[in-house]
């Protein structure tokens, strides 16, 4: 009995300690880079993540065991079903971090049923514990802040899940005007035999999506409060997106028409802004603390708390309970408060309370706003680099079953990051208003966003001679194809390094026949070193089509590869604004295809 006490006492240490790391570096996921130290911190965080809920609830049902048991230590009773109260406030988590991956948010129901369960294991502590309980008063003030807080993350789980947050963004129902009313107005009209053509008007719908005036004129010197406004009236419109629904044209056209009046900077920074609201109501607490009822709320479990604390302090004496639950629970109260003013000062300092109060500049605001919102880093992944540094350890046959969860834990730790990204933002701003001014309709603007490199090639004087890279394979195949091609062409000039004009991040695409024929490839000819790798790929005789000789079975495209590199060297200097064009063309095309799965 005396272990279990143990313990319990150890997973609250735990449980608290989970807590504060949670609260003071969730947050950092949103501007995580792909350094190795923030691969690092993001793996942290995903740990204690997913061993806070388990930790607290393993503990309720711990406590429950030992109070129920007639052979348990007496005297000490009241203090354990306090901790009961404690790890229910745990388990409704920090305002930072409700969900890991969008995924976690379709499980609210799920949260649910364990607020009721957990509620009830710790109030079933308490009932346990109620015989000469005299920290009656604090426990039922930390169970009700527990409850309140579990709540909460229940709710913006809900509000964050696929369901509900569709139908915050698609208009009311508009079933037009009344058939029966609609019908004998045209009947009589057909019996008087009206000539003038007449038109039925239509009510306008009352959905809850407005268009927006976007009647904004930014440019390089508007300061960060007006970009964060705007950056707000912009989220509030686009975020059914996120959900597959379609915009109407009036806020298209104008949201076309003042885009390419900003620079690529601003642009970059008012999505940057953009994709921040986004973030906080998908993954965090923002959604219910920013309203009205939240904060009041939110003002009410921490007088609660701090009313606990006091109780606490008058009511235990020095050698009533043990020194070590004493001093336990003082750190538990006292952690509960520090956290909640810490996530206090986050919500004050947040750009949902900044839209809400700005009204004129303010330099300490303007600082505020300084921070980043995102890593700034673009992610790179090198599939030669990845096949040279392949190991044989699958000659043992039970690896064969952990083999994908390490596959994806050695790209993971393989990816890197450029943070050199200014060139590659405005390249890309500056081709998409070239697309969107030529765009004059809905249809030539879909064109443009469907091309897969098209467009790139056919401004090629070898387009006849490319275009089989992207006619004959699908979007994945022909995006892989070219960052093989890609690599071996910049591998093979005369300095490597001079060239950054190519974004790397596309390269990130698994093809497992292309993977298994390039470590069949360098293995067979014992090359270690990424350029000569590079190298004698690029010389490989390509007298036909791989597909011709090897059938349709295999759908490796890397021999495909060595010959793109070989035709794209033909086009000497131009190879290289080619793949740029191309790759902006490919990434229109991915976030289509993401945006449908």
């Amino acid at each position: 009995m005396l272990r279990a006490l143990w313990h319990i006492r150890v997973y609250i240490l735990v449980s608290l300690c989970l807590q504060v790391f949670l609260v003071l570096f969730s947050s950092f996921r949103q501007r995580s880079g792909n350094k190795i130290l923030h691969k690092i911190m993001l793996m942290f965080i995903w740990l204690a993540y997913l061993t806070a809920d388990w930790v607290a609830a393993v503990t309720i049902g711990l406590i429950s065991k030992i109070l129920n048991n007639p052979c348990r230590p007496h005297g000490n009773e009241g203090i354990i079903a306090f901790w009961a109260s404690f790890l229910l406030l745990h388990l409704g988590g920090p305002d930072s971090i409700t969900s890991f991956a969008l995924e976690d948010n379709e499980f609210w129901l799920r949260h649910l049923f364990g607020l009721v369960l957990q509620a009830f294991g710790a109030a079933y502590s308490f009932h346990l514990a109620r015989l000469g309980n005299i920290l009656w008063v604090p426990t039922i003030l930390v169970f009700i802040v527990g409850i309140i807080k579990y709540a909460e993350r229940t709710v913006a789980l809900y509000l964050a899940s696929v369901d509900h947050f569709g139908s915050t963004v698609l208009p009311e129902p508009y079933p037009g005007p009344d058939y029966e009313e609609a019908v004998a107005i045209y009947s009589t009209i057909r019996s008087v035999h009206v000539a003038e053509q007449t038109e039925i008007t239509l009510l306008p719908s009352a959905g809850k999506i407005k268009d927006p005036k976007f009647d904004f004129h930014l440019d390089s010197e508007s300061d960060d409060l007006e970009l964060l406004k705007v950056a707000y009236s912009l989220f509030e419109s686009f975020k059914g997106l996120i959900i597959g629904f379609h915009l109407s044209t009036k806020l298209r056209e104008s949201s076309q028409k003042n885009f390419l009046q900003i620079s690529a900077d601003v642009g970059f920074k008012l999505i940057a802004y953009e994709l921040s609201f986004m973030y906080h109501v998908l993954h965090t607490k923002a959604n219910v603390v920013r309203n009205r009822i939240g904060l009041i709320f939110r003002f009410i479990t921490f007088c609660f708390m701090v009313v606990a604390l006091t109780l606490f302090h008058f009511i235990v004496k020095k050698d009533e309970f043990g020194n070590f639950d004493v001093s336990l629970t003082y750190a538990l109260l006292i952690g509960a408060i520090s956290l909640d003013m810490i996530s206090g000062i986050k919500l004050v300092l947040s750009d949902w309370i900044l839209v809400a109060i700005v009204h004129k500049k303010n330099c300490i605001l303007q600082r505020i706003l300084k921070g980043r919102r995102w890593s700034g880093s673009v992610s790179q992944y090198n599939m030669v680099a990845y096949c040279l540094h392949e190991r044989g350890i699958w000659n043992c046959k039970w690896l064969e079953y952990f083999r994908g969860m390490i596959d994806k834990i050695k790209i993971f730790l393989r990816s890197s990051s450029t943070y050199k990204i200014d060139d590659l933002k405005r390249f890309i701003f500056d081709e998409l208003s070239k697309k969107s001014s030529e765009a004059n309709s809905l249809s030539d603007a879909m064109e443009a966003c469907s091309q897969r490199g098209d467009w790139a090639l056919l401004g090629t004087s070898n387009y006849i001679k490319l275009k089989w890279t992207v006619s004959e394979f699908q979007y994945a195949e022909s995006l892989l194809l070219w960052h093989i091609a890609t690599e071996i062409c910049f591998q093979n000039q005369e300095d490597p390094q001079s060239e950054g004009n190519i974004d790397e991040e596309y390269k990130k695409v698994e093809q497992f026949d292309t993977f298994a024929e390039a470590k069949r490839y360098l293995t067979k000819y014992k090359i270690s070193e990424h350029k000569k790798a590079c190298e004698k790929m690029f010389n490989v005789k390509t007298k036909f089509r791989p597909g011709a000789v090897k059938g349709i079975r295999s759908k490796s495209v890397l021999f495909d590869a060595c010959i793109l590199a070989q035709q794209l060297q033909h086009l000497e200097e131009e190879q290289w604004a080619t793949m740029s064009s191309f790759y902006e063309e490919e990434q229109q095309a991915g976030t289509k295809v993401l945006a449908v799965k």
